[in-house]
């Protein structure tokens, strides 16, 4: 997974709130350990300031940022695109219709787009999230690709850039999302894309 950037919602407050919890939490830990240690006379060393911080940000970056409420409450309000998607794709490079398996894993400050076709596949490379109004989000990313014809081929690779126009008023953008792509002119192809997410949400 790569860092990626998102131009509408500012991480360091999320960082400084960790910082300040991880403080009250350690000294909270440390005056427990002491009351243990004055009962028992056992002698029990209480986690660093560093160690408390490290463990809330894995929590937090991985479990709890995307929580619904949060981005309900507008505490963070950075689109989560966690889970399967499908792709219908329209290349120059052909005149029929190529459908994609997507999968983007995504955790608060991380992220990777998986894209498999049967002849192809593409890994992002960078990213990037832009607001274009609350309900309307553009996703651009950068991909390395593999290209195989058949199985006798020889494998090309190549980079391109893809970019998403994703619309939802729920956040849970149900809907079909249209893209465009284009390729370095090793491959040379370009065409349109159209999105849509395996449900995630039952309810």
């Amino acid at each position: 997974m790569h860092e990626y950037i998102v131009s509408y919602h500012d991480r360091k407050l999320a960082y400084y709130f960790l910082a300040l919890l991880s403080g009250i939490v350690g000294i909270g830990i440390a005056n427990l350990l002491d009351s243990i240690q004055s009962v028992s006379g056992i002698v029990i060393a209480a986690p660093s300031g560093i160690a408390v911080f490290g463990l809330s940000f894995v929590l937090f970056d991985r479990f709890v940022w995307n929580l619904p409420w949060l981005y309900k409450l507008g505490l963070i309000k950075i689109s989560d695109l966690n889970g399967d998607w499908r792709a219908a794709i329209s290349s120059s490079a052909t005149e029929n219709k190529i459908y994609a398996a997507v999968k983007i894993h995504q955790t608060y400050s991380k992220i990777r787009i998986h894209l498999e076709t049967e002849k192809s596949d593409s890994l992002s490379q960078m990213a990037a999230i832009k607001m274009e109004n609350p309900t309307m989000f553009t996703l651009r990313y950068e991909y390395s690709a593999e290209f195989q014809r058949d199985e006798t081929s020889e494998i090309h690779r190549h980079y391109g850039v893809t970019s998403i126009r994703l619309k939802s008023n729920d956040h849970k953008f149900s809907d079909d999302h249209y893209a465009n792509y284009y390729t370095e002119q090793g491959r040379d192809s370009y065409g349109k894309i159209t999105f849509s997410r395996v449900v995630k949400y039952e309810k």
